[in-house]
């Protein structure tokens, strides 16, 4: 009589990347959204989702993309993708990383000739670029972390005078560090260039930019800015021309504000406590904003009060032409 066999489903643990799409996906997040929201390339995020490592920056670049992304996605960076992601990396280095190494030394010193290639030169030359490797590297991260980040403040000048609410600022810092303008914190390009738009309210303005590294270490740069707003003589646009009139306040802290009028970006940027923006629409007005809590909106008119009671992310809140009638 011969033996019969269960089959039995063995359940794989996800990888990080199928990890990082699933909790996207359940969320009815698209890549193009989350490149929009969070200001990282897509070509990353697709990246980190398929696992290929080699197409990645530097690793600290990847794990303040990681960060980010974790956030974004309500999962615990600490705790649960952070060692995922030193597992997968660190198998990727020893299968790939280590066997590219080992190649490119043996073709260099192939390619001179002065140097004979016994088992020991090869073990002492090995000792040797590692020694000196993890000297420079340890003396790298001292620098960095033992002194203050450098942080240049292009845009606005001292006691800049101007007409408008809404400002560039602009300027360099080194990469990985937290930047963040008068508490908001805001995205670095690779190379540690920013440029966001900021909106302040009429008088003077106190403008914050602080670099911050890893171990606390911070610049601070700031900027006073006069801002005097031309005087409306009169309002010649009727509420039937545009059909929704959201007028937003930003109360207690800056807040970071994505706006879109009838599908088309209108503003993108930071705007600071007492400062308001006005936006039209001939049928809906879209939010996203970094605190719920913090930003007042008007619509037609009428106090709709905070967008949503949360400190946290409030995305993509339409209100329509119908929404908006009903405030007349």
């Amino acid at each position: 009589m011969s033996p019969s066999f269960r089959k039995k489903k063995i359940k794989l643990p996800k990888t990080l990347g199928e990890y990082l799409k699933s909790h996207r996906e359940a969320r009815g997040i698209s890549l193009a959204l989350a490149e929009r929201d969070l200001r990282i390339s897509r070509d990353y995020l697709e990246s980190l989702e398929k696992g290929e490592f080699d197409n990645l920056p530097a690793d600290v670049y990847v794990r303040g993309i990681l960060k980010n992304y974790a956030e974004f996605l309500g999962i615990s960076y600490k705790k649960t993708i952070l060692p995922h992601y030193l597992r997968e990396r660190g198998i990727h280095n020893s299968v790939y990383g280590e066997r590219k190494k080992r190649v490119d030394i043996t073709k260099k010193m192939l390619k001179t000739p002065s140097i004979i290639l016994t088992p020991k030169t090869l073990v002492i030359l090995g000792v040797l670029i590692f020694i000196l490797g993890l000297g420079f590297y340890l003396w790298y991260q001292f620098s960095a972390f033992a002194s203050a980040p450098e942080l240049t403040v292009n845009q606005p000048t001292e006691g800049a005078h101007v007409n408008t609410n809404v400002i560039n600022i602009t300027g360099k810092t080194n990469p990985g560090v937290d930047l963040l303008i008068n508490g908001q914190k805001i995205d670095l390009a690779e190379d540690g260039s920013f440029k966001t738009r900021l909106t302040l309210q009429e008088g003077v303005n106190l403008v914050e930019v602080i670099a911050k590294n890893k171990v606390g270490k911070q610049t601070i740069v700031q900027r006073n800015v006069l801002v005097t707003l031309p005087k409306v003589v009169s309002k010649s646009k009727n509420i039937r021309e545009y059909g929704v009139e959201v007028v937003i306040t930003i109360q207690n802290g800056a807040t970071w504000l994505s706006v879109e009028e009838d599908g088309n970006p209108a503003y993108d940027g930071t705007m600071l406590p007492g400062s308001a923006l006005t936006f039209r629409g001939k049928n809906s007005v879209t939010i996203t904003s970094g605190k719920g809590i913090n930003t007042l909106i008007k619509v037609n008119g009428k106090d709709w009060g905070v967008l949503e009671n949360t400190s946290g992310v409030v995305r993509d809140l339409e209100i329509t032409k119908e929404m908006a009638e009903k405030s007349r």
